[in-house]
């Protein structure tokens, strides 16, 4: 059959996809060393409701990151748990290992969840000053583990997120003001772990009572107080049945931020015309693919050798990833042979 232009030119994007999504990125730490990643493509943080520290864990992560990303983020994991001896450095150290991949050139880093309680009668002065003390030391105790950096979990309107929005955040004291209390657990990071390790904050730019402006001034205070990478990420409508609201235009969120820090995209950028266009605009620099590597954790490396029609594709349907999830089972895909782990 002769191919039509149509065709060829539909090629030709998908090659030149493939092609962004593959080229190495550096990311440069304040302490001058390069933080060198294969690709474009980073594993989100994704709560899989099957322990780190566990065999299951160590099994889920092992696997994704020999699927192909560059940079794989542990998901959101609760600070009490260093400071009640839950996490260890001894417990987490095969965790990071693992996640380095058996080639040992994936990036580990670890998402941690400031688990205070928000709102007008949150935590006395002391209490969220002690809370932002225990973050800095959870942060070194990851460090120790092995893992390359932390990311801070400001997105999503969970606790650090509303700590940022003023008609959540009504408290009578110096973290009132927005981005105060995101800015001290930076800086307590950066004073426990130094200038020689990775620092990403992850933010949902617009809010119930902020704008994407305050967003892209908070930004630029993030990054001198400490903050190497900056993960932005829409709101999350996360029902079974029903996909997470992501910005029509691909990379529409990520952009205003542009010039800031390095910036990763996320939003169905596992739909390679998303992820070009991201890529090929500068909107910016790695984009986060998520569900898709539940649904299949080799979807990178068939990327890259043109096996497409091998992938198993995510539906977005949310049906047994978050299903699983809000019924606090180990997440899963719909997708997947029956009783098969993938």
């Amino acid at each position: 059959k002769k191919q039509s232009a149509t065709d060829t030119h539909a090629m030709s994007d998908e090659q030149e996809a493939v092609r962004l999504l593959s080229a190495p990125f550096e990311l440069r730490l304040r302490s001058g060393r390069v933080l060198r990643l294969k690709n474009r493509v980073v594993q989100p943080p994704m709560v899989t409701k099957r322990g780190i520290a566990t065999e299951a864990g160590l099994a889920w992560y092992s696997r994704r990151a020999n699927g192909g990303v560059a940079l794989a983020i542990v998901e959101a994991t609760m600070v009490s748990q260093f400071g009640a001896g839950a996490l260890t450095e001894c417990n987490l150290a095969p965790l990071a290992k693992a996640m380095r991949g058996e080639a040992g050139d994936v990036v580990p880093a670890i998402q941690l969840f400031f688990d205070l309680v928000p709102g007008p009668m949150g935590p006395s002065t002391a209490e969220l000053e002690a809370a932002i003390t225990q973050y800095g030391a959870a942060a070194l105790v990851c460090k120790q583990a092995g893992f390359e950096g932390v990311e801070l979990h400001g997105a999503h309107g969970f606790v650090l997120n509303s700590f940022f929005d003023p008609a959540v955040n009504q408290r009578d004291d110096k973290y009132r003001e927005p981005g105060s209390v995101g800015l001290a657990l930076v800086r307590a990071v950066r004073a426990t772990c130094g200038d020689d390790f990775l620092v990403l904050y992850r933010h949902t730019p617009t809010g119930k009572a902020y704008t994407v402006d305050q967003s892209v001034e908070f930004a630029k205070a993030l990054v001198a107080a400490g903050v190497d990478v900056l993960d932005i990420s829409s709101g999350c409508e996360s029902k079974v049945g029903r996909n997470p609201p992501e910005p029509t235009v691909p990379g529409s969120d990520a952009q205003p931020f542009h010039g800031i820090a390095p910036l990763i995209s996320v939003g169905y950028m596992n739909e390679l015309p998303r992820a070009l266009e991201v890529l090929r605009a500068g909107k910016a620099d790695l984009v986060a693919v998520g569900r898709q590597l539940i649904a299949d954790p080799e979807w990178f490396h068939k990327v890259q050798k043109g096996q497409l029609r091998e992938v198993v594709r995510c539906a977005h349907c949310n049906a047994a990833c978050f299903g699983g999830f809000f019924k606090d089972q180990p997440i899963r895909c719909v997708r997947w042979p029956k009783d098969q782990e993938f």
